[in-house]
């Protein structure tokens, strides 16, 4: 094992606290903040109307503990092939195929900001106003009306796991990350909540949904680890220092709390990809925070045609003075695979056991 529950390191430090404002969230007001920052106005037509009462309906199910909570699924031995078994696990989420969402607006402005919302909240103004980016675009304010300007289509699964992880713009590194995070805790990593060597990932099978929040579940205490990534170590303090990180679906968070043991908690543990040398070996370092509040958000995929409501989230963590002291372990550098490869085999093997099935079923019929 190498370097778990580290202490020391460069000690490059975050400064101290800023008095933040740690009253609870209320996830109904910040749910109507992003839809006013997308251009959302439920006066405006029914359309809107309709998408506005949708979300607040939402929000108040996530607020008020309306969310079904998220059966574990805690594997007791890590399996060797663990990217295989995360890929496995984004296939499941994607069953019935990719979200692939496209903005009408970038074929006339190729720079405009799909990710970040149009309008902004004015404190002199006292109202929503247009982003000087957007304005600088001279980009018409119909244009923006965020239930017409986005548009998707269901991108059949095996397509779609091709082109994000194999085809020539695609990159497995995230899931690859992950999962390379996952084995060397689970392989003898202390929790950072009670110390125990007890960590286990919530892995994927055929069998179980996506698992979002938790990928990793101390047995002992019962906490909780989401598993994210950072380019370089400026980076990890960055996210730490602003103390926002964007996430997935807001109420599958709040169906994790619904579950969390009493006195567990939730955990982001942090791979940043600028190596470094620990004990003469080649290794990315980890760093863990303590996930502190979590916000509703709408994304671009919120606003195309669904059978339910989509609001995600970002979450503020309990920002360390020192970032060294938050250094929690460290992961062997791994040269010599060729990820894609890896990947491209797992997507071969499911297509084969799809023709399979097919050809199966088709004898039945007969």
């Amino acid at each position: 094992m190498l370097g778990y529950n580290a202490r020391g390191g460069r000690g490059r430090g975050l400064g101290r606290g800023r008095g933040r404002n740690t009253r609870p969230v209320d996830i109904v007001e910040q749910t109507e903040r992003s839809m006013k920052e997308w251009g959302v106005q439920p006066n405006r037509n029914e359309q809107h109307r309709k998408f506005w009462d949708d979300y607040l309906t939402l929000a108040r199910e996530i607020s008020r503990g309306k969310v079904e909570a998220q059966e574990a699924n805690v594997l007791e031995i890590l399996p060797n092939e663990l990217v295989k078994a995360s890929l496995m696990g984004n296939l499941n989420k994607n069953a019935s195929g990719f979200l692939v969402v496209t903005d009408r607006l970038a074929d006339v402005y190729p720079d405009i900001p799909v990710k970040l919302p149009p309008f902004a909240f004015d404190t002199f103004q006292r109202d929503y106003c247009l982003r000087t980016v957007y304005e600088d675009l001279e980009v018409d304010l119909v244009d923006v009306d965020p239930l017409t300007r986005f548009e998707s289509f269901k991108e059949p699964v095996m397509q779609g796991l091709r082109r994000q992880y194999v085809d020539e713009d695609g990159d497995p590194w995230s899931v690859v990350a992950r999962a390379l995070v996952a084995q060397e805790a689970c392989h003898g990593a202390k929790c950072v909540h009670c110390g125990a060597e007890s960590l286990h990932w919530n892995g994927y099978t055929k069998d179980t949904e996506y698992r979002y929040w938790k990928k990793m579940v101390c047995k002992s205490c019962g906490s909780v680890y989401e598993i994210k990534t950072a380019k370089t170590l400026s980076a990890v303090e960055t996210r730490f220092e602003k103390f926002i990180m964007n996430a997935n679906f807001l109420d599958a968070y709040h169906a994790v709390q619904t579950e969390l043991r009493n006195g567990a908690k939730q955990y982001v543990a942090l791979l940043c990809e600028e190596r470094e040398f620990y004990e003469g070996v080649e290794c990315w370092p980890v760093y863990y925070a303590a996930v502190k509040q979590v916000y509703p958000q709408l994304k671009a995929a919120s606003f195309c045609p669904s059978d339910h409501a989509k609001i995600y989230s970002k979450f503020t963590v309990e920002t360390p003075n020192d970032i060294s002291h938050h250094l929690w372990f460290h992961v062997p550098v791994i040269d010599n695979v060729d990820w894609k490869e890896i990947a491209e085999g797992v997507i071969d093997s499911l297509e084969e056991k799809a023709e399979a099935a097919k050809s199966e079923d088709s004898k039945h019929e007969e």
